[in-house]
């Protein structure tokens, strides 16, 4: 018998050893005793198996992990927060102003220069008459004081210092509370100055009358 002869013979008695292995148990055949069939000529075999086994498991984690992660969404990016627009400059000096912001009546046109030399003389007034201007002209409100006597004077077309004193003590301040009787009527005094000066509305006592064409007046009631 010559050497490929005895080869194929040996292979097949392994064959043979393995094949009766399965058939002989019910039991899974362990490591141990495939290598024990085999004989220890053929153990370097059962190690490049073990090797080439190992690999492919490896391989397939490595596909299964990659493919996982293919499947997986990707995490959506948040938009970004938009940003509020920032509020309108108001301009404190009465000369950077346009002048069309100093047209007193609908009809009339505007003369800022004579405007700026009504201002009052009293401190408090003439703080609520740059307000009054420069607030419109950055289509902001003026004060809450103009405002609340503004509202009721343009809804009743006509008004006395006593409505416009309880519609203040009516009104609640920026810290939530009612204003005081003392401080309703000091701001009630001087925002009736103050519509007369700008027409807003004819004073007479303790009497004001809403001017419809007050150019200011359309400013406001716009804002």
């Amino acid at each position: 018998m010559n050497i490929e002869t005895e080869v194929v013979a040996s292979t097949d008695l392994n064959d043979d050893l393995l094949a009766d292995l399965v058939l002989d148990t019910c039991e899974d055949v362990t490591d141990s005793e495939i290598i024990e069939a085999l004989g220890g000529d053929d153990l370097d075999a059962v190690e490049v198996l073990n090797e080439k086994s190992d690999a492919l498991e490896g391989q397939t984690s490595t596909i299964e992990a990659t493919t996982e992660a293919a499947e997986k969404p990707a995490k959506e990016k948040k938009a970004p927060k938009e940003r509020k627009a920032a509020a309108p400059k108001v301009e404190r000096d009465l000369n950077a102003i346009g002048d069309e912001f100093f047209q007193l009546d609908v009809n009339g046109t505007a003369d800022k220069a004579a405007v700026i030399a009504t201002r009052p003389t009293q401190k408090k007034v003439a703080e609520k008459f740059d307000g009054l201007f420069t607030s419109i002209a950055a289509g902001r409100h003026p004060s809450i004081y103009t405002m609340v006597c503004f509202r009721v004077l343009e809804a009743a077309g006509e008004v006395t210092s006593s409505d416009l004193v309880a519609a203040m003590k009516a009104s609640a301040s920026r810290s939530g509370s009612a204003y005081s009787e003392g401080t309703a009527r000091s701001q009630v005094g001087q925002m009736m100055n103050l519509f007369d000066v700008v027409g807003i509305a004819q004073r007479s006592g303790n009497k004001l009358t809403f001017n419809k064409d007050s150019k200011l007046a359309e400013r406001l009631a716009a804002l």
